[in-house]
């Protein structure tokens, strides 16, 4: 059985006729195991392209989509190890695109019953190329490999226009601002510890502030640094421990000095 195909009318360059030539051939064999009712061995195909072999051999070149996408193919329906490599001189295939007369094609030949070495046992077959993987310089099928290095490079920007791009709302930026401010006072005034004797009122954000509890620090609890972090209070009814920053103070205890 033979099958050729026709030349697109695009330009197309012979690798690709032959990869597409490689393609027909795998086409073929499916469809005769699949029609065929006799078992087979397994097939054996014949090209005289050694660009084609390399890119059914190459496990690591990244090929352009129209080469890359017959690879595919080839290799989802067969094994590198059964491509084997023909002299042009004894390939049969050749005659389907030069020409063949009638006479010629009555009278048998290559193109009826193969190359003669076919006949031979597997060990008299042409000597094959090296099928070690080749690099394919320069090949315009292959990809080129870009490596690309990015640097991100951060700017210096106002802080005015750091607060406009990181806030979307215009009453979210006013809302922080105005706590930024606030705190601010807080930052910048000295802080001086609560004392014993101290009357504060118990901060509570939950009632209005005339009905926050009076009471007098009793006991100051100091942290490792000496700074004052919670106090023990005594109110009218009851002892408490509170946060220093829950306490507004009413009256400095006096000193005895």
């Amino acid at each position: 059985m033979g099958k050729s195909r026709v030349a697109p009318l695009k330009l197309i360059t012979i690798p690709r006729l032959e990869l597409t030539a490689a393609v027909v051939a795998v086409m073929v064999d499916k469809m005769l195991q699949q029609e065929l009712k006799i078992p087979l061995q397994q097939s054996i195909f014949w090209t005289d392209s050694t660009t084609v072999l390399r890119y059914i051999d190459s496990e690591t070149a990244r090929f352009k989509t129209f080469v890359a996408n017959r690879i595919v193919l080839i290799r989802e329906a067969t094994k590198p190890s059964q491509w084997k490599h023909v002299r042009t001189t004894e390939n049969p295939a050749d005659q389907a695109s030069r020409g063949l007369k009638a006479k010629n094609l009555v009278q048998g030949g290559t193109w009826i019953n193969g190359p003669n070495f076919l006949l031979n046992s597997e060990n008299d077959w042409p000597e094959q190329p090296d099928r070690k993987e080749e690099s394919l310089p320069n090949d315009p099928e292959v990809k080129n490999k870009v490596t690309v290095n990015a640097i991100k490079v951060k700017e210096d920007m106002e802080p005015l226009n750091e607060l406009i791009n990181y806030y979307s709302d215009w009453h979210k930026l006013k809302r922080s601002v105005a706590w930024i401010l606030k705190e601010r006072q807080k930052w910048l005034k000295p802080r001086t510890n609560f004392m014993t004797g101290d009357v504060v009122l118990l901060v509570d954000s939950s009632s209005p502030r005339n009905s926050w509890l009076m009471g007098k620090v009793v006991e100051t609890l100091p942290d490792s640094n000496g700074t004052v972090r919670r106090v023990k209070i005594k109110t009218k009814t009851s002892m408490l421990e509170r946060p220093v920053n829950k306490l507004c103070l009413l009256e400095e205890a006096i000193s005895e000095e």
